[in-house]
């Protein structure tokens, strides 16, 4: 059974691009994994980390990851595999969100490039009409 995922964190290490023909299909395919920093809950001191794959050319050129990238949503797919009696997990990765929004408000905001009044408008009555 598969079991979907997403995790927050940064591209902690890219590692090597790796490629090859099908036997089956002579097709030529890629997959590049990446380890991804992560913090269970928000008073862990130290992350976990999980590695992952990207598997085929043009998704990997779409997600584009970099190694110290931050701010990074994967949508992970674990699986199981079994190999001459052993089970290996595969988790592979099928989206990517950057969260540009948490990475706005970490960075120190600029001064406005126009000037904005802080007078307050005048009104005309007596002090008790508010304008709300």
């Amino acid at each position: 059974m598969e079991q979907l995922i997403k995790l927050t964190g940064r591209i902690a290490k890219v590692l090597p691009l790796q490629q090859g023909v099908s036997a089956r299909t002579g097709n030529q395919w890629q997959s590049q994994e990446y380890v991804l920093e992560y913090f269970t809950w928000a008073g862990s001191m130290y992350p976990d980390k999980v590695v992952f794959k990207v598997f085929g050319e043009d998704k990997i050129r779409q997600f584009a990851l970099k190694e110290l990238e931050e701010n990074i949503t994967v949508f992970l797919r674990f699986t199981v595999r079994e190999h001459e009696g052993r089970f290996y997990n595969e988790v592979n990765c099928y989206n990517v969100m950057r969260n540009l929004q948490n990475l706005e408000q970490t960075r120190p905001t600029e001064a406005p490039a126009t000037s904005t009044s802080t007078s307050q408008p005048t009104t005309e009555g007596n002090a008790d009409d508010l304008q709300f």
